[in-house]
């Protein structure tokens, strides 16, 4: 099986290098200056996206953002991934990947949304955590690269754009159980996090600790970086946020029904 990879920047680079401990990869970067290093360990270096593709069975991106990735789909590119798979690790808008997986799959290509969590240390560790847009039969058969990159379990989703939707919230379609598998799979995870998640998951907001005292601490530490003239941006915010439960009659639920107003639910 021949992968490929395009893109080479701090999460692109390791990640490469930790398939080709097991497969050949060819790799691609805008900048040629980054392919260099990685030639010396035994990857192959591609001339375009195209050409890469044309010698790959399976394609990775990582690319900056949405208009890079949007930049590679010429129709050459989009010719050589026929019948291939296609898998887009970069940060895109849920716009672009929807973009992204109509045109290749109008030419007949196995497109994976796989938007993945960590930095630095995990990717080179291959201990990076990943949310996958497809099935588990197309998963099986591509389980092995994926374990060379990524060292928890996935979560499932059934189309391209919706590994995205874990930043915009329930009313966006977000699946709770599936967020809380991937918060617990990575280094935010934590007991209480853990608790807070299933109670979203139930919707039980019985309280362990109130919106309205959430509200009351966040007005003290205002109140007392406000007298040594310090700023706190993101206390200011919550602040704002539990102002508005409060406001919304949620002031005696969990402190996590603030999602209620986040999803204009309240």
């Amino acid at each position: 099986m021949r992968l490929s990879f395009l893109g080479l920047g701090t999460m692109g680079t390791p990640m490469a290098l930790n398939l080709s401990r097991q497969f050949p990869v060819t790799i691609w970067n805008r900048s040629p200056s980054k392919c260099t290093p990685l030639r010396q360990k035994g990857l192959t270096i591609g001339e375009t996206p195209a050409k890469v593709a044309s010698q790959s069975d399976i394609i990775f991106t990582m690319l900056f953002d949405g208009p890079a990735v949007e930049s590679i789909l010429t129709p050459e590119f989009k010719s050589a991934l026929r019948g291939k798979t296609l898998i887009n690790t970069s940060s895109v808008t849920v716009e672009c990947s929807h973009c992204l997986a109509s045109q290749v799959h109008a030419v007949g290509v196995h497109f994976i949304e796989m938007p993945v969590s960590g930095s630095k240390v995990p990717v080179e560790q291959g201990r990076l955590v990943a949310a996958d847009s497809c099935g588990r039969l197309l998963r099986a058969d591509w389980i092995w690269a994926y374990d060379e990159v990524c060292g928890e379990p996935v979560s499932y989703y059934d189309d391209g754009g919706a590994g995205r939707v874990c930043e915009s919230g329930e009313r966006a379609g977000l699946d709770l159980k599936a967020f809380g598998r991937v918060l617990g799979a990575g280094s935010l995870v934590s007991l209480y996090s853990g608790l807070k998640v299933e109670k979203m998951v139930m919707g039980h907001w019985g309280a362990q600790e109130t919106v309205r005292d959430c509200f009351n601490i966040t007005e003290l530490i205002r109140g007392a970086t406000g007298e040594v003239d310090a700023e706190a941006p993101l206390i200011a915010l919550c602040g704002e946020l539990y102002g508005m439960a409060v406001e919304a009659g949620l002031e005696v639920k969990d402190m996590v029904a603030v999602m209620k107003v986040l999803s204009k639910e309240a």
